[in-house]
Parts: C-alpha cells; structure tokens; sequence
C-alpha cells in the first residue's frame, strides 16, 4: 500500500479523485494515541491484521465538526468495543503511512464528522515535543499547548517537560528566556501576567536569533 501510494504521480498530474487514496483496513490491535494541543492534532497508531505493519492516523481540529476528535478519541479507548477496520484516504508523511479515520467500525460503525457532542472525551496523553526542535520552539510549543488545553489540564503533563526545557534554555545560553519560563512554570499569582511574558519573550527571541546577545550570563 505504502509503495502505491508513494509511486503516484504528483497532484498536478493526477486526475482529480477524492477517492483515489481511499482505503479499508481491518484493525488487529490499538496501540495508543495522543493530543498536539499546539498544532490542535489527534494522533494514533493501531497494528494491522495479517501482519500488515503499522498505520498511522492524524486529524486535525475542524469547528465544522467539533466533536470529530472527542469520538476517535474514545472509540480508540475502547468506548465503542474493540476497534476492526478503519476507512479513510491515507498519505505518505515522513516516510510512514497516514491515514485520516473517515469512519471507525467496532460494536457499530463511526463517523466522526456527524458526531454529537456527548460530554467530555477520555483524557488523551499529550505528544511529546519534538527532539529535534530547538529550546527555543520546544518552549513555543509548551506555551502553545497550555493556551489551547488551559493550565489546570496541562500542568499533569508537563511537569517534567517545562523543568527539562528550563534546564536546556539555560545550557544554551538563554539564561533570560529560562528565567520567563520558570515564573510562569513556579507561578502561584498573576498566572495570566507570567505566561504572557514568557511568551511575547520567548517569540521575540526566536524571530531575532540575536537579541540573545542581551540575555545575561
């Protein structure tokens, strides 16, 4: 599947098919899934049945169907009895298959895009930031994702994180920068005042790489 879809023409020379990357896959096992509250992303990865690897599957936040994400997040969870196929038109993204769920069939078939808002979600772990990234967006990226999650439901999952990106601030030589984040992350009071200064900070350092230079050591 992954070899077809990578050896397509490219989308200029394609003739127009909204149904051209359109697939069934039988589901043997779930393997997790997780939230990017920054980029407003579900993510999920299930095993396939007859050894056919892994598939993984993204959407991204659409108001036009607000309770879309809450859905997949619980027939995921087992909500809806075990999970056995999933339908939707998949892509090849960073050299793995991606799949975005159209619909889920377990003890009945799902639509994400019809669903009805039906109380909260399961709580879904948050993804990790990305190693590759550098302290300064691995900061952006936590400050994005308190804004959009609130802190009450972020501060669980980031306790470590925020110390360790404190930490690799500091020993890149944004002592400064390490500083904001610190008082947003030890703020009691004035939690609206602390994250607002880490963040106008933080995002002015990562468009002008050399305001460093006026950052104490």
């Amino acid at each position: 599947m992954g070899r077809r879809i990578a050896e397509r023409p490219m989308a200029v020379l394609r003739p127009r098919d909204r149904l051209g990357a359109m697939c069934v896959f039988e589901v043997d096992t779930v393997l997790g899934q997780a939230w990017s509250p920054g980029s407003q992303v579900w993510q999920a990865g299930v095993a396939l049945s007859r050894e056919g690897g892994i598939l993984h599957l993204a959407r991204t936040y659409d108001r036009a169907a607000p309770a879309a994400l809450d859905m997949l997040a619980a027939a995921l969870d087992g909500r809806f009895g075990a999970v056995r196929q999933i339908a939707g038109p998949v892509r090849i993204e960073a050299g793995v298959l991606v799949c975005d769920p159209w619909s889920i069939s377990a003890d009945r078939l799902l639509v994400p895009d019809l669903a009805e808002p039906d109380g909260p979600g399961p709580r879904v772990p948050l993804a990790s930031l990305a190693p590759e990234q550098s302290p300064l967006e691995q900061a952006q990226a936590l400050l994005a994702g308190a804004l959009h999650s609130g802190r009450r439901a972020f501060e669980p999952a980031t306790a470590g994180t925020g110390q360790r990106i404190k930490v690799l601030l500091e020993t890149t030589g944004h002592v400064a920068t390490a500083a904001r984040l610190s008082a947003w992350l030890d703020a009691r009071d004035n939690r609206i005042g602390s994250f607002g200064a880490a963040m106008v900070w933080i995002a002015a350092m990562a468009e002008d790489p050399g305001l460093k230079t006026f950052e104490p050591t």
